[in-house]
């Protein structure tokens, strides 16, 4: 009972120590304010800042980009009726190439027999004036002309003359023949190229049209460029009069402290129970020792 209420008592005064030194947190307040000679330039910039947030703005009048010259109009023009009637010597080179592919001029050559005969003529002169005059001269100064032997000379002197005109003739028509198979071959090996030369007036066609839709789209951008500016131009004046307004011109801030000291309740009589117990301890050990003094004397006194 004793060591109990000793206990009781201890936590008792523990929560009395605990109400007692209680401290709430506290709220401390500064505040800061703009030196008093910043005031009218400060004042003036803000009014200044509220009449151009007032005011709206501008976009540039006058057409921002350049009109296509009367050159560049004209050039357009010529490149658009070259390219939609097509260059008049492809069709020509084309056809000709094709005529050259299929062998058209392999034996139709209308100055090979002229070349022929002109080539022919020194070989037949040669063999009237020379060759046979030659012959005749030799078997008549022998004595022998008109005999079989002349004859047989004459005749293969002829055979020899018509062997040299069918050669000439036969080289003629063979340097002839191949040559214009060069040119067949050669016309296969252009033919790609011609057939992709019909493409280049389309191209070029295509070209002015992609010139004339670029300088069209310089006018629509132009109008998109006006039309986001008017939607953009009152958030654009907002956001510039609030960057010119804001900043650190002073202001009132709160914080707040908690003194180190501060308990809990619960804290407070837990450490208020733990001293109650030791000071219950304490008497009890106290009483014993009072006790056991008090029979030592009873007992030398009866003695």
């Amino acid at each position: 009972m004793a060591i109990a209420a000793v206990a009781a008592a201890g936590v008792a005064g523990a929560g009395a120590a605990y109400l007692g030194s209680q401290n709430q947190p506290k709220n401390l307040t500064s505040s800061s304010a703009y030196t008093p000679f910043q005031a009218d330039y400060l004042n003036y910039g803000f009014d200044q800042a509220k009449q151009n947030y007032q005011m709206p703005l501008s976009y540039y009048p006058g057409q921002t980009y350049a009109s296509p010259s009367d050159a560049t109009i004209s050039g357009l023009q010529k490149q658009q009726d070259r390219a939609t009637n097509g260059n008049p010597l492809l069709p020509a080179a084309q056809a000709q190439n094709l005529a050259t592919i299929n062998g058209d001029y392999l034996n139709s050559n209308p100055y090979l027999q002229q070349a022929i005969d002109n080539a022919s003529v020194g070989v037949t002169r040669n063999y009237l004036n020379t060759v046979a005059p030659g012959i005749q001269s030799q078997f008549s100064g022998s004595g022998r002309y008109g005999s079989g032997a002349l004859n047989a000379v004459q005749d293969n002197s002829r055979y020899d003359l018509a062997s040299n005109l069918s050669q000439l003739a036969g080289n003629l028509s063979y340097t002839n023949y191949n040559q214009e198979r060069q040119n067949q071959l050669a016309a296969v090996n252009n033919a790609p190229a011609l057939a992709n030369a019909d493409y280049t007036d389309i191209a070029s066609l295509l070209d002015v049209g992609k010139q004339r839709e670029a300088i069209t789209q310089q006018g629509i951008d132009d109008s998109i460029n006006r039309y986001n500016f008017a939607q953009n131009e009152p958030n654009q004046r907002l956001a510039t009069y609030m960057g010119l307004i804001n900043g650190n011109y002073g202001g009132t801030t709160t914080t707040t402290e908690r003194n180190p000291a501060y308990k809990t309740a619960a804290s407070a009589l837990a450490g208020g129970a733990l001293q109650g117990i030791g000071l219950g301890s304490s008497l009890v050990g106290s009483y014993g020792n009072y006790q056991n003094q008090q029979a030592q004397a009873n007992y030398y006194n009866r003695q």
